[in-house]
């Protein structure tokens, strides 16, 4: 396949749906380059991270609903990615997982200013994307997913993947939210079919050329029509080999237990809190996870230290029956409050600090500091 091709998405029937429900949205598949490209960039010391980025338009509100969805549509796939390739790998998240960013233009925009190419919608996301959150094509660090409140003009090619970029129209949150005729898990599924894309998996090429029919094994992969079987679909084996040598695709501990992609937006009861030992130099604290994503973010970073992230949360007066040194068995009069807690890649100065800088000086760091983000976090253990 030429590097330089533009391939439109089939449209394709859901079966999982009626009948006559069709995927009326075109989707841009850039073949610019593939996984060696990527590659090749010189690695850099920032664990490399898939961000999710919620665009909303400067005549849009911030919807909840579809921050939940995408969150947990990354978290369903990042799920399934691991069980497929099946060597102990996936994908990682950042904290926190979706990022909301406003745009300077409204959503009309997008489909109506043309660059001079049949992609403006696409290029135009892109474009504010990039200006807006430092984003690249072929970054060394990050795959960028850009979820835009916005729809592409009909006829007219609206999301996509490539060169280490994902764009997902508003069809698609609409879809994640089950404002559709065809089923929650298909839009996963096309979440994770862009998503290949933007890791530089291509369409299987006897599937794009007509030479197989979409009903054979091949077509039936998520790199084809297989997306809108979601879950019950898989990569191919040569897409497997791809993933597994991508330094997107790390070591992944499965913890707790898988959801139903068919309700991304139902609430789902809490995990059975845990409680982790977090070293600060030579001092001690522990906190409380309640959430499968800090469940997974703490199992990652006991199995692979050398992937730092940093702590932060909320401080609130008082240990909570549980926030000690274990090692010195000194309580602290202080503790985090779990559901605020995440693992950062960077976090300002004004919060590092250590344990015991917290009990000499209470009042200041609840009441002034408000949080706290030690630098040098270890996760020790889960207790």
């Amino acid at each position: 396949m030429n590097d330089s091709e533009l391939n439109a998405h089939d449209r394709s029937v859901d079966p999982l749906c009626d009948a006559g429900s069709v995927d009326e949205t075109p989707t841009l598949h850039l073949q610019v380059s593939g996984l060696e490209q990527i590659q090749a960039i010189l690695p850099s010391p920032i664990t490399p991270t898939v961000r999710m980025i919620y665009l909303v338009p400067s005549d849009r509100e911030i919807r909840p609903d579809f921050q939940k969805a995408i969150m947990k549509a990354a978290l369903h796939l990042q799920r399934w990615y691991c069980t497929d390739i099946g060597i102990g790998k996936s994908f990682w998240l950042r904290d926190p997982i979706v990022e909301t960013v406003r745009t300077h233009h409204d959503a009309a925009w997008y489909a109506e200013h043309s660059t001079g190419s049949d992609y403006w919608f696409w290029e135009n996301t892109v474009a504010d994307g990039f200006a807006l959150t430092g984003g690249q094509f072929y970054d060394p660090n990050f795959i960028w997913v850009y979820y835009i409140d916005a729809q592409n003009a009909p006829n007219k090619t609206g999301g996509g993947g490539a060169g280490g970029v994902a764009v997902l129209p508003r069809t698609d949150l609409l879809g994640l939210i089950g404002e559709s005729n065809e089923s929650v898990c298909r839009w996963v599924g096309g979440l994770g079919h862009e998503l290949g894309h933007a890791l530089g998996l291509p369409h299987p090429p006897p599937c794009d050329s007509g030479q197989l029919p979409q009903s054979d094994f091949q077509c039936q992969c998520l790199m084809y029509v297989g997306y809108v079987n979601y879950p019950q679909t898989y990569f191919l084996q040569i897409d497997r080999d791809r993933l597994a040598q991508s330094r997107f695709i790390l070591p992944f501990t499965l913890t707790g237990q898988p959801f139903d992609c068919k309700s991304l937006f139902a609430d789902s009861p809490l995990t059975t809190p845990k409680l982790f030992q977090i070293q600060v130099v030579k001092e001690r604290f522990v906190v409380k996870l309640i959430t499968e994503h800090q469940l997974q973010m703490a199992h990652d970073l006991i199995s692979h230290p050398e992937r730092r992230r940093i702590l932060i949360g909320r401080l609130a007066a008082g240990d909570d029956g549980y926030n000690r040194d274990p090692l010195t068995k000194q309580s602290w009069s202080w503790h985090l409050v779990p559901e605020t807690i995440q693992f950062v890649e960077l976090a300002t100065e004004v919060c590092d600090g250590l344990p015991s800088d917290i009990e000499n000086n209470l009042p200041y760091w609840i009441d002034t500091v408000g949080r706290f983000c030690p630098w040098a976090t270890i996760v020790e253990k889960e207790m």
